[in-house]
């Protein structure tokens, strides 16, 4: 279990890595907020890049433990969870600034791929078991072959959700993730499906990194 004195280094560095970027950020400004020395900032954390991976570890691992909140969801459809899903995703994102966008792809792009792999295997473990249950349950039109459609639906995410093109967009991240979870489910499901499913939206999203 993480010690108290490393969660508080964590959650600050957090703080800053997501806001200022990967390179912005230096140890001194860490060590200050944090309200300790450097020399007990390097004693917990050897290097930057080995505090900037547990930072990483955490976020990926809350993540996941929301997401798995959302999928045991005893009560909710299939349709339900796959919206609470791309809320996950969406207001995971928006903590993601421009600039760490941007550290990822040229500084750090081993921390990026770790990103990727979260990302992918989600989708893979949990979007198309509820793409199937949507189908049977009459909100995906007959028409799609499931397995196809959820390739098509990560490639998708995962080629826009890249460094070197979401920082092209002029919108922040969780816009981004709401554009394209409507473009997409709008023109897959039934009427019943676009009924059940209704409208996407995330309500009071801050533009981050803007």
């Amino acid at each position: 279990m993480i010690e108290h004195i490393d969660k508080r280094i964590c959650q600050v560095a957090g703080e800053l890595f997501f806001r200022k970027g990967y390179s912005a950020v230096t140890t001194d400004e860490i060590a200050y907020r944090a309200g300790i020395s450097k020399k007990t900032l390097f004693k917990r954390f050897p290097t930057k890049k080995v505090l900037f991976d547990t930072v990483v570890d955490l976020f990926l691992s809350e993540a996941e433990k929301e997401l798995e909140e959302v999928w045991n969801s005893p009560e909710a459809s299939s349709l339900s969870k796959m919206k609470g899903f791309f809320l996950v995703v969406a207001n995971r994102a928006g903590r993601i600034s421009r600039a760490l966008m941007d550290d990822l792809s040229r500084v750090v792009p081993d921390t990026w791929n770790r990103f990727d792999s979260f990302r992918r295997r989600m989708f893979r473990e949990r979007i198309g078991t509820l793409l199937h249950a949507a189908q049977q349950e009459g909100f995906v039109s007959p028409e799609w072959e499931v397995n196809l459609l959820q390739e098509l639906l990560l490639e998708i995410i995962s080629h826009t959700f890249i460094p070197e093109v979401i920082g092209t967009f002029s919108y922040p991240p969780p816009r981004i993730v709401e554009g394209l979870v409507n473009l997409m489910f709008q023109g897959v499901l039934t009427e019943e499906g676009r009924k059940q499913f209704g409208v996407f939206q995330i309500s009071n999203t801050p533009s981050v990194g803007r």
